[in-house]
């Protein structure tokens, strides 16, 4: 399991470079008990977000499975935009803050 989001993974590509990725947010599926992550690639600044199921064996390594089930994509989709509208709310309280401390100023 992730410890802590913005958490770094690591994916070997078909050359065998390791490529890191930052974690933006780990959440388990309470029905199926199935584990997920949200990461984008840190060495480009593209802004597409990949999401995949993290399946763990019993010596806690993990390996990246693709979600093609679209029960489990609409669910991991619903996910992300909680996971956005959580963003957008901080970044607004975030906002208000700065504000009171410019009045108090």
């Amino acid at each position: 399991m992730i410890k802590d989001q913005d958490e770094l993974i690591y994916i070997t590509d078909e050359n065998g470079k390791e490529i890191p990725f930052r974690v933006l947010k780990d959440f388990t599926n309470e029905e199926t008990k199935k584990h997920y992550i949200f990461y984008i690639s840190v060495e480009d600044d593209a802004e597409e977000v990949f999401v995949a199921e993290l399946v763990s064996d019993n010596n806690g390594e993990g390996e990246l499975v693709d979600v093609t089930d679209e029960k489990e994509m609409e669910f991991c989709n619903e996910v992300f935009e909680e996971f956005l509208n959580e963003l957008d709310a901080e970044a607004l309280e975030d906002e208000e803050l700065e504000d009171d401390e410019e009045i108090e100023a």
